[in-house]
C-alpha cells in the first residue's frame, strides 16, 4: 500500500514516540541497580541532547518559514494595492466601454437613417431628374421665378452632397469606434487576468509556506514533549539513585553493615586479566598504565571478586584534550593518572571502599561511579 511522504514520517514519529515510551515503562517499572540507574540516566542525557538539538532546529526552520510568510504577506499586500487601483483603472475603462458602446448604438442609428434618406434622395432622383436650364426657362413665371428655381435645385444638390459626405464619414467613425472598443476590451481582459494570475501564485507559495511552518511546529511540539518524557524519566532514576545511594550509606555506617567475607580486601597482588564473571574488566581502548592507575585497577579488581560485582573501567588516564572533550578539566585526577570512572561500583558505600583503600571523593549521583586511592588528592 502507497503511503505519501508526509504520513511516512507520522508514522515514523509515532512508532518513535511509542518505542521510547515502551523503553521507558520497562526501565521504570524493573528493579535496576545503581549501577544500571546510572547508564540508564546517561542514555537519557544521550537522547535528551538529540532531542533538544532536533526541538532547537525545528524551531529555527519554523521561525525561518514564519519570516517568510510574513514576506509574503507583505507582497500580497503591495499587490492588493496594485489590483486596487488596476480595479479603478478597469471600472474606468469599463464606464469608457459602455459610453463608447451607446455612441456606437447612436451612430449606428443615425447611420442608418441617414442612408435611407439618402437612398430616397437617389430614387428621387432616379424617377424625376432635376430639370436643365431650358426647361426652367421655359417653365418659369418670370426671372423672380427663374432665379427661385435655380436656387431650390442648388440647394436640393448641396443637400444631396452633404448627406453623401456625413454617410461616408459615419462610416469611417463606426470603423474607428469598432477598433476602440475591441482595443478596450482587450486591454481589461489583460489587466484582469494578469493580475488574477499573479495573486493566485503569491497565495499558494504563502498556503506552501504556511504549511511548512505548521509542520515545523507540530516537529517542535512532538519533539519537545518527548523531551519533557525523558527528563521527567531522567529524574525519577536520579531520585531513584540519590534514594538508594543514600540508604546504602546509612547502612554502611550502621553496626555490621560492612561485613565482607573473611579473608577479603587487597593483598597487594598486581592486575592480571581475566575472564571472570566478577572482578575489575577495563574497557577496550582505556588507559590503566599511568602513575596509580594499575593500583587502581588491582584495588578495584579485589572489590569487585570480594562483593560479587562486575566492575567496568571505562575511563582511566585521559589527556587533557581528552579530558576536556568528554566533559573533565585539563588538570583533573584522570589527567595525573589518579581516578577511574567505573560502573558498577555505585551502591557500594564509602565504609566498604575504604576497607580497600578506595575512595569516592566527590558527592552526588553523577560522580557515584569515580574512584581514587585513599587519600589521593582532587
Amino acid at each position: 500500500m502507497l503511503r505519501s511522504p508526509r504520513l511516512a514520517r507520522r508514522l515514523g514519529a509515532l512508532i518513535v514516540l511509542l518505542a521510547l515510551g515502551a523503553v521507558l515503562a520497562a526501565t521504570a517499572s524493573a528493579h535496576l541497580s545503581p549501577g544500571q540507574l546510572q547508564s540508564a540516566i546517561q542514555a537519557d542525557g544521550g537522547r535528551s541532547g538529540t532531542l533538544q538539538a532536533g526541538v532547537a532546529a525545528a524551531a529555527q526552520a519554523e521561525e525561518q518559514s514564519e519570516g517568510r510568510v510574513q514576506v509574503l504577506q507583505s507582497r500580497l499586500g503591495e499587490l492588493q494595492q496594485t489590483l486596487d487601483t488596476e480595479d479603478g483603472l478597469l471600472t474606468g475603462l469599463q464606464t469608457q466601454l459602455n459610453q463608447a458602446r451607446s455612441d456606437y448604438a447612436a451612430l449606428r442609428t443615425s447611420y442608418a437613417e441617414d442612408r435611407a434618406t439618402l437612398a430616397a434622395q437617389l430614387v428621387g432622383a432616379y424617377e424625376a431628374p432635376p430639370p436643365d436650364l431650358a426647361t426652367m426657362l421655359v417653365n418659369a413665371h418670370g426671372f423672380t421665378d427663374l432665379l427661385e428655381r435655380i436656387a431650390q435645385e442648388r440647394d436640393i444638390a448641396r443637400q444631396n452632397a452633404s448627406v453623401t459626405i456625413l454617410v461616408k464619414e459615419q462610416r469611417t467613425s463606426m470603423a474607428a469606434e469598432v477598433a476602440r472598443l475591441s482595443d478596450l476590451q482587450a486591454r481589461q481582459e489583460r489587466i484582469t487576468t494578469a493580475a488574477l494570475v499573479q495573486r493566485d501564485e503569491i497565495a499558494q507559495v504563502k498556503l506552501t509556506a504556511v504549511d511548512q511552518e505548521l509542520r515545523f511546529a507540530r516537529e517542535r511540539n512532538e519533539k519537545a514533549a518527548a523531551l519533557q518524557t525523558i527528563t521527567d524519566h531522567q529524574q525519577r532514576l536520579q531520585a531513584e539513585l540519590s534514594k538508594i545511594v543514600t540508604a546504602e550509606d546509612a547502612a554502611a555506617d550502621a553496626p555490621g553493615a560492612a561485613y565482607l567475607p573473611p579473608g577479603s580486601g587487597y593483598n597487594g597482588a598486581p592486575f592480571v586479566p581475566h575472564g571472570g564473571e566478577y572482578g575489575f574488566f577495563p574497557a577496550p581502548g582505556t588507559n590503566y598504565t599511568v602513575n596509580e592507575e594499575p593500583e587502581l585497577e588491582a584495588r578495584l579488581n579485589a572489590l569487585g571478586l570480594a562483593l560479587h560485582l562486575h566492575l567496568i573501567g571505562i575511563s582511566g588516564y585521559r589527556t587533557p584534550a581528552h579530558s576536556i572533550a568528554v566533559g573533565g578539566f585539563a588538570d583533573d585526577p584522570h589527567t595525573r593518572g589518579e581516578a577511574s570512572d567505573t560502573p558498577g561500583v555505585e551502591g557500594v558505600p564509602q565504609s566498604v571502599l575504604a576497607q580497600f583503600g578506595l575512595e569516592r571523593p566527590f558527592p552526588g549521583a553523577r560522580e557515584a561511579d569515580h574512584i581514587q586511592l585513599l587519600g589521593s588528592p582532587l
